[in-house]
C-alpha cells in the first residue's frame, strides 16, 4: 500500500502555496494540526528520505581510497583529533542514579497509530477530489492539474494510480460525510475542501453549505474556516 500521509501531504503543499516550492505559506502553512501537519511532516519526510537516498548513491558511485589510506577533507593532510571523551550519564540532584530515558512505545501501538493516519489520508483524499467534482465533474484540465500535481511531487505509481481511479469515480458529497463521525476529522475534511476547490458557480457554493450541514462540525466552527481558508492568498 502506498503512503497515503505522503501523498496528501504533497498535495496539500501544492494546493497551499499554488504550486510555487519556494513561496511563503503564509497564514494557510497554520494546517500544520492534527493529521493535516502530520501529513505534511510526512511528505517533508519521504522528500528529506528520496534526497539522503540519491546522495547516498552518488557518494557510493565514488571511487574508494587506497589500501591503509585513510581519505581527508580538501586542504588538510592529517588525521583529525580524537574524539573527546564522552560526557558524564545525567544525575539526578544529590547525585542519585541516572536519569533513564522512557521506555519505546510497543510496536503494536505504533502499527495502530500508522494505521489510523493512513486511513484518515485516504479520506481527506477523497474529500479533496469530492471539492473538484462538486460542480458535477472533472473536466480534462483539472484531471491534467491534479495529476500533474502527482508528478511534481514525486508520487509512487500506487499512489498516483489510487488518484487517477477515484478521479474518473469521484466520490459523492454522501459517502464523504458518511466518512467519519469524529468532530476533527470532520472539520479537517471542510478544510482540506475549501483549500481544494475555488468557489465561482452556484454548484460549488451549494456544496460547501451541503458540506458543512451534513459533518459532525459547530456552525461557529465552519465559519472561522470559511473565513481563514476559502479566500486563495
Amino acid at each position: 500500500m502506498f503512503d497515503a500521509q505522503s501523498l496528501l501531504g504533497g498535495l496539500l503543499k501544492e494546493v497551499i502555496s499554488g504550486g510555487k516550492s519556494d513561496s511563503n505559506l503564509g497564514g494557510k502553512a497554520a494546517v500544520g494540526m492534527g493529521a493535516l501537519g502530520v501529513a505534511i511532516a510526512a511528505f517533508e519526510h519521504f522528500t528529506q528520505e528520496k534526497n539522503s537516498s540519491a546522495q547516498t548513491a552518488v557518494n557510493n558511485s565514488r571511487p574508494a581510497p587506497p589500501s591503509g589510506q585513510i581519505p581527508q577533507p580538501p586542504g588538510q593532510g592529517t588525521a583529525p583529533p580524537p574524539a573527546p571523551p564522552p560526557s558524564p550519564s545525567p544525575m539526578s540532584k544529590q547525585g542519585a542514579a541516572p536519569v533513564s530515558a522512557p521506555p519505546p512505545m510497543p510496536a503494536s501501538a505504533l502499527s495502530e497509530g500508522r494505521k489510523v493516519f493512513q486511513e484518515t489520508a485516504l479520506v481527506l483524499i477523497d474529500a479533496m477530489l469530492a471539492s473538484a467534482n462538486a460542480d458535477g465533474h472533472i473536466d480534462t484540465e483539472e484531471k491534467s492539474k491534479i495529476l500533474k500535481q502527482l508528478k511534481q511531487i514525486n508520487s509512487d505509481q500506487e499512489g498516483y494510480d489510487y488518484v487517477q481511479q477515484r478521479i474518473d469515480n469521484p466520490p459523492t458529497l454522501e459517502q464523504v460525510c458518511q466518512s467519519t463521525s469524529d468532530p476533527e476529522i470532520a472539520k479537517q475534511i471542510y478544510m482540506v475542501s475549501l483549500l481544494a476547490i475555488t468557489v465561482d458557480t452556484t454548484e460549488e457554493a451549494d456544496y460547501l453549505k451541503n458540506l458543512a450541514s451534513c459533518l459532525p462540525v459547530d456552525t461557529q466552527v465552519i465559519a472561522q474556516l470559511n473565513e481563514q481558508f476559502q479566500t486563495k492568498e
